[in-house]
């Protein structure tokens, strides 16, 4: 009896979302966690219960026992629902599969099509080519070679966009008989590479920086040197008279000065930001702290004695050696 009514009670059951399985299976994995800590406190205190022969033996046992038919109840719970969520998801993921690949199949039967409806004008312009270049063939020869053309290209055209036709409607069948991949490939995206920025060629008559449009990279130019300025900036440089003509005398006796190394980005003109000369030299390379010490201290020296030399007083005086003489 019961292997007759599960599939009874199955058909009358309600059908439930996937949310709701989902929350319910995560219910009965908690309840299953509580079961297991439930039977290990039983089998402990079954355990303690025989070791010290206690009365409480017959109810550990059956604590123990309750416990392990609520594990097994709840794990073939938890097991049937996870089925269910499993099909589910495998159905919804058929379905999906399936719209795509019919939606791809739609996609490549509608090119298909336009290209057999292609079929009878490129048959009616072949045919009137060639029949015009028939009726031009005895005035311009044969040397021309159209007529020979248009009767080799009547057929193969056609034939072609045929096969093409034929080949995307296999495609489309094999799309939805799942022998192909359901989206079709994506073609190759090439991104064109920007044209060049237009440049004129200068003769640097100070040091100059700007930064590069291209590359984003701040460009250092030495003084009487030649150099490709980008066209927005050259006006400017040649207003500020920071550049003139490569090809003039004046820039061909310069560049003999040339210095061969690039300069500090300090010391160069800056024309992003309209040709502003570098800033002045005049301060120091390196920073004085400035230490206050108070006001000043007065200080006085004592008057020196009376001082004569040893030599001084050891040397007669010549006056007195005169007067004694006389």
């Amino acid at each position: 009896m019961p292997s007759l009514m599960s599939p009874l009670s199955n058909l009358f059951r309600k059908k439930r979302s996937l949310d709701d399985l989902r929350s319910t299976r995560d219910e009965r994995v908690a309840a299953l966690e509580l079961a297991r800590g439930r039977l290990a406190r039983a089998c402990e205190s079954r355990d303690t219960a025989a070791i010290e022969g206690s009365d409480l033996l017959d109810a550990a046992e059956a604590e123990m026992r309750a416990a392990e038919d609520r594990i097994e109840s709840l794990t073939i719970a938890v097991e049937a629902i996870s089925t269910e969520i499993a099909a589910i998801e495998a159905d919804q993921a058929q379905k999906k599969d399936r719209a795509v690949r019919e939606s791809t199949a739609r996609d490549l039967n509608a090119r298909a099509d336009k290209f057999e409806k292609l079929i009878p004008l490129w048959v009616d312009v072949l045919r009137d080519s060639a029949a015009v270049g028939e009726l031009a063939k005895p005035v311009v020869g044969e040397g021309i070679g159209l007529y020979e053309f248009f009767k080799q290209i009547e057929t193969q055209i056609p034939a072609a966009y045929a096969d093409i036709a034929f080949q995307l409607r296999f495609r489309a069948g094999e799309v939805l008989a799942g022998r192909a991949p359901a989206v079709l490939p994506t073609p190759e995206v090439v991104i064109p590479l920007a044209p060049p920025i237009p440049r004129t060629r200068v003769f640097a008559m100070q040091n100059l920086k700007f930064r590069d449009p291209e590359t984003n990279q701040v460009r250092l130019v030495e003084r009487f040197d030649i150099v490709e300025v980008p066209n927005s900036l050259v006006d400017l440089a040649i207003s500020k008279n920071l550049v003139i003509d490569p090809e003039s005398d004046r820039a061909r006796e310069l560049i003999k000065q040339r210095r061969g190394a690039p300069p500090l980005q300090e010391r160069c003109y800056d024309l992003d930001l309209g040709g502003e000369a570098p800033k002045s030299r005049s301060q120091l390379p390196w920073n004085i702290e400035v230490i206050n010490r108070g006001p000043p201290t007065k200080m006085s020296l004592a008057s020196p004695a009376a001082f004569e030399p040893i030599a001084a007083r050891s040397v007669p005086n010549n006056n007195e050696s005169n007067d004694d003489q006389r």
